[in-house]
């Protein structure tokens, strides 16, 4: 056996571990219980806490108490904002809209069309060659639904 660890080394140790596990795990709950073990840690290196289960009663209140005061602050700080995200999902597409294909589009694999400036994955029911014109269907998430544009005059898209 190597030989004892001191109560105080322990609760540091596992605070420690507990910080650089809150970087790895999403949700912003094991930085509090690393603050707690590095108060138990504190107070019984101070000997306010000489005992192991006096350690685990501080560690267990000191991380209970920081969880329900900090956590809200911490999220609020440290996440980004969602609405971000909804703004690039929240667009409707210009169904009959004709464009441009890219990059050739198979049924079995998505290929790329230009549409406001900017490739995107495109699907379609059948194979359809690059150069080609399609008709925008509708939008499936960040995916846009074609079909081939057959005997129309139409200008493509700019």
């Amino acid at each position: 056996m190597i030989g004892e660890i001191s109560p105080a080394l322990f609760w540091a140790l596992t605070g420690i571990f507990l910080l650089i596990l809150e970087i790895v795990t999403p949700g912003f709950v094991a930085i509090f219980f690393g603050l707690g073990a590095l108060v138990a840690a504190l107070t019984t290196y101070l000997g306010l806490t000489p005992t192991f289960p006096a350690g685990l009663l501080v560690f267990s209140l000191a991380s209970v108490v920081l969880l329900f005061s900090l956590r809200r602050f911490f999220r609020k700080t440290f996440q980004g904002k969602e609405k971000q995200a909804d703004i690039l999902l929240n667009f409707e597409v210009e169904e009959g809209k004709i464009v441009s294909v890219t990059e050739d589009i198979h049924p079995a694999r998505p290929g790329r069309v230009r549409y406001q400036g900017t490739e995107w994955p495109a699907t379609a029911d059948q194979t359809i060659l690059k150069g080609s014109q399609v008709r925008l269907l509708k939008r499936d998430n960040l995916t846009l639904v074609v079909e081939p544009v057959e005997n129309e005059t139409q200008t493509k898209e700019r």
